[in-house]
């Protein structure tokens, strides 16, 4: 995100070579570690918190939220991080992977994280119910969907990214 933001970077728009060499290379370590990941699961279960600590289970569900090309396996996941003991892995997180495995199995999301830009702004993808949007965030341990927003926007867009000069 950071390299997105100092090179003006967006995914929507056309990516000149180095741009299209970093996100490659990023790709390729990404599926060496979700194949890892995978084996890890199959071998031990979920790396929940008691595990390999908060950082190690958050750096798991990174993984698996961002294995998009392997739904069944991020959809695998989700149920085992539901399934997990009370502690073991954080309800910020489920609900994060819970509207990425919703948004391709419904096209609507529960939690409102996933977003896009429509007309240079940023909005939620689709709802299943949003009149509960903002308690279900809560209950996850979420900001209000409208101060999200506003993170997504200072942390994505690249005009707050550039320096004021002076």
């Amino acid at each position: 995100v950071k390299w997105m933001k100092e090179t003006g970077t967006t995914l929507s728009k056309s990516l000149d070579a180095s741009a299209h060499k970093v996100l490659q290379e990023l790709a390729r370590i990404d599926e060496e570690n979700t194949t890892r990941l995978q084996e890890i699961i199959d071998e031990v279960g979920w790396p929940g918190k008691s595990m390999v600590g908060v950082d190690g289970a958050h750096a798991a569900w990174l993984l698996l939220q961002h294995a998009d090309r392997k739904p069944e396996f991020q959809k695998k996941g989700l149920e085992l991080m539901k399934q997990a003991p009370a502690g073991e892995v954080s309800l910020k997180d489920v609900a994060y992977l819970t509207d990425r495995v919703s948004m391709k199995q419904t096209g609507k999301q529960v939690y409102g994280t996933q977003v896009r830009q429509v007309d240079g702004k940023w909005e939620p993808q689709p709802l299943v119910d949003a009149d509960a949007v903002d308690k279900l965030r809560a209950e996850a341990g979420l900001p209000p969907l409208a101060e999200y927003l506003k993170l997504v926007e200072k942390m994505y867009s690249a005009q707050s990214a550039k320096p004021d000069k002076q």
